[in-house]
């Protein structure tokens, strides 16, 4: 199954989840800045308001390709809204972003009125389009021995409990 993925795939899809605030955009622009590409840096700035919110400022599933420099790299970072009872992210709409079911640059919904929208989502996602890597981001300041990111968390867990047993889980080599 390996080499049937890095064959088919041309690039790597890292998914950033956490709770809203937990600084998953503020990533996706470390990153970009690190490879030093004013460019990438500028799209997302452009699409995030000045002023934060209650709850989650990033209302799409967002796709940053990298470069370095001038020269694009073979992986895609995803941006989603933050997990809250504020937003409509739960592990249902997570499972829909890691299966690569929703298009990048949709806005997240409830589920059930994704998919009552046709041109969001995809039927038949390719490996492709699926998420190759999750990273679940906690904001740096919380104490988590005393407020961990419980809601957050726990949808994750689940997800990952259910696809192990499912035997959904595996490597790159």
């Amino acid at each position: 199954m390996t080499s049937d993925i890095t064959n088919s795939v041309p690039y790597i899809n890292i998914i950033l989840i956490g709770e809203s605030g937990s600084g998953k955009s503020s990533l996706v622009n470390t990153f970009a800045t690190a490879l030093e590409n004013g460019n990438t840096i500028m799209s997302i700035c452009s699409s995030i308001p000045a002023k934060s919110s209650i709850g989650s400022v990033t209302t799409q599933l967002h796709v940053e390709p990298l470069y370095s420099g001038d020269t694009l790299l073979h992986v895609r970072l995803f941006d989603t809204p933050g997990i809250s009872l504020l937003t409509c992210v739960r592990k249902q709409e997570l499972e829909m972003m890691i299966d690569g079911k929703i298009k990048p640059g949709a806005k997240i919904k409830k589920a059930a009125k994704m998919m009552q929208t046709n041109e969001i989502l995809r039927e038949n996602p390719t490996p492709a389009d699926q998420m190759h890597c999750i990273i679940f981001v906690v904001r740096a300041t919380s104490d988590m021995s005393v407020h961990p990111p419980t809601m957050g968390l726990e949808v994750m867990r689940s997800i990952r409990k259910q696809r192990k047993a499912e035997g959904h889980l595996s490597k790159f080599r």
